[in-house]
């Protein structure tokens, strides 16, 4: 597949470039071919939806970023934790007799304006409240965080990443075309289609592509 410019957008004086991915010419072509004994619009739209799918795994793929938002995730859930651990230490800390009353029946800042004829009292509560409030609010942002990272997968080896590629250009061709046949090749290219658009998929994700057998076996023993 090849990379081309998508769009372009400033975000904060600095222009930012949007990219995305294609078959080149010469994979639009071995497709056709490999597909030649199926309808024209058919044919069209199947690639059109490989095309897609294969976008889907480069983006995938490529993104340079999963690896390091997965450890910056970790990090920052770990700052975030001590963070959490000292202000609740803090506010143990400077708890302050007087007001455990006054906050058992306080619930927001407005409320304490009624002790404003004492300023330090007023004080030491809007303080004790918002540091309450930052740490429930801390609290709320750590469970997101967790949840977050539980869901972001790590990245998938070649291996894994081919099975489930070829997974799903096994149903694709079986809802346009027929169930595929043959997890080997023999013959020409036009008399396995569905091994042969395999394998050009899988070569322009930069996939292992060369004997994808074993993989398209257990693809068509799913359907």
């Amino acid at each position: 597949m090849e990379k081309f410019k998508t769009h372009e957008v400033k975000v904060d004086e600095k222009n930012v470039i949007f990219y995305s991915w294609r078959f080149t010419k010469d994979e639009r072509d071995s497709l056709k071919t490999a597909l030649s004994k199926f309808p024209e619009e058919k044919v069209e739209k199947f690639i059109d939806d490989l095309e897609m799918v294969c976008l889907c795994a480069m983006n995938y793929l490529n993104e340079r970023n999963i690896t390091f938002q997965r450890s910056e995730r970790k990090r920052a859930l770990g700052r975030f934790e001590k963070a959490e651990a000292e202000l609740y230490n803090l506010i143990d800390k400077r708890r302050d007799p007087k007001l455990n009353v006054l906050l058992k029946e306080k619930t927001s800042l407005m409320d304490f304006s009624i002790y404003q004829d004492d300023t330090v009292i007023l004080e030491k509560q809007r303080l004790h409240y918002l540091m309450l409030t930052a740490a429930t609010q801390l609290k709320e942002i750590i469970a997101i965080i967790k949840e977050e990272h539980s869901g972001i997968p790590g990245r998938p080896s070649a291996d894994t990443a081919t099975g489930e590629l070829v997974k799903i250009i096994a149903c694709g061709f079986n809802n346009f075309f027929e169930k595929p046949t043959g997890h080997k090749l023999a013959g020409k290219p036009e008399r396995q289609p569905f091994f042969s658009i395999v394998q050009i998929a899988l070569e322009a994700c930069n996939l292992p592509y060369k004997d994808p057998s074993r993989h398209i076996k257990e693809a068509i023993n799913n359907l």
